[in-house]
């Protein structure tokens, strides 16, 4: 059904287009919830789909903080950095996988745009579900819109429609496309460009009567 906004009418919809976009944003929950699980492995505090971002970021420094419960690393009553803590620290099982997954995903983020900015592109809804955000989706949405303007652009579009009906109804498609030896979008270009001509005379379109009647003995 055909719609209307400002944009003008939508005339098609590209649904492959918009299905292999979203398809890049949800296959990154896929890589996401894994990192998590991985991170939850550790049976530490449970991380929560807002900290990812820090656990990529330094997941030295994540994990440290998860064990320690927030507080600051000393070694002989002198602070130090929450890496060199780690050093010395026992790490739990399933920590060198952890950091494998937290390299895996970077090396898939630098891969796909989509996967960088998790917080940009996706949350969490009212179900506790990681999703896409709505704004990604109705962009994607947008892109993959056709629209026309134009009084001119709306009457090619019908009759682009109506010339699809055609020769569906007459069959005629299957005849260009069944042709041997004859490539059919090259068959169809060369069907569309020749059956009509131009009558500068009358200055309207006619029949090419002599292109018929050629393509009719090459049947």
């Amino acid at each position: 059904m055909v719609t209307t906004n400002e944009a003008g009418p939508l005339i098609h919809f590209k649904e492959q287009e918009y299905s292999n976009k979203l398809s890049r944003y949800t296959f990154c929950i896929v890589h996401i919830k894994t990192l998590m699980n991985t991170f939850n492995e550790l049976n530490l505090e449970k991380i929560e789909f807002n900290e990812v971002p820090a656990l990529l970021k330094n997941p030295v420094a994540f994990v440290y903080d998860k064990m320690a419960q927030g507080q600051p690393a000393f070694l002989a009553g002198m602070p130090i950095n929450k890496e060199k803590a780690m050093e010395i620290l026992i790490k739990p099982d399933g920590y060198e996988a952890l950091l494998k997954k937290v390299e895996d995903y970077i090396k898939y983020s630098n891969a796909n745009a989509e996967a960088k900015d998790i917080a940009e592109n996706f949350e969490v809804n009212e179900k506790g579900e990681i999703v896409v955000k709505q704004k990604i989706v109705d962009s994607i949405k947008s892109d993959c819109e056709i629209r026309v303007e134009s009084e001119y652009g709306q009457k090619v579009n019908e009759l682009a429609i109506e010339l699809v009906r055609i020769l569906k109804d007459t069959r005629l498609d299957q005849a260009l496309i069944k042709r041997p030896h004859r490539e059919p979008e090259k068959e169809f270009k060369e069907f569309i460009q020749q059956v009509l001509l131009y009558d500068n005379k009358k200055g309207e379109f006619v029949i090419n009567w002599q292109f018929l009647k050629d393509l009719d003995k090459r049947n």
